[in-house]
Order: C-alpha cells, then structure tokens, then sequence
C-alpha cells in the first residue's frame, strides 16, 4: 500500500516539473532588420533581451532573429557609435 501512495506521488511530482517547464519554455520568434536614419542596413548590431544573456547580432543586410517570452519582452539594440534604444515585443 506504501509503494502505491509513493509512486503516486513521484508521478504527481514529476507531471507538475514537466507542465512547470512548459510554462515557461513558452517564447515566441521574433526578427526585423536593423537600419539607419538614411535607410541603409546596419550589419554587426547587438540586439539583446533586456536582463538576460540571450541576444543576436544582426547579419550583413541588418537582419536578426530571436526567440523571446511570449509576454513581456524588451529588446535592447546597441551599436558602437550609435545611442542605445530600447523596444517593448508586442
């Protein structure tokens, strides 16, 4: 009967460790291309997740891609010579 009421329990256990993770593994993919004020494309462009590590850097024609939280997100672009922007993800 012990042996019963433990596996039931791991079971529980790990069930909720999966949906858990699930949960929050939830991001969406987001791209664009960087340019400047003139329009021409800006190639070696950090785009960053706000207070996180996960970032990119835009290729030769200004363009990027990501995966971010489905909910919440801000990217931070920065480029040397260039004033840092921050963008809210919608």
């Amino acid at each position: 009967m012990k042996e019963k009421i433990i596996s039931k329990q791991i079971v529980s256990i790990c069930f909720l460790l999966a949906f858990s993770i699930h949960i929050n593994a939830q991001t969406t993919p987001v791209s664009g291309e960087v340019t400047s004020s003139s329009g021409d494309p800006l190639a070696g462009v950090s785009v960053a997740l706000q207070g996180t590590t996960t970032g990119t850097v835009t290729d030769a024609k200004g363009k990027y891609s990501l995966a971010v939280p489905a909910r919440g997100a801000n990217l931070v672009f920065t480029y040397t010579g260039y004033i840092s922007q921050t963008i809210s993800v919608n």
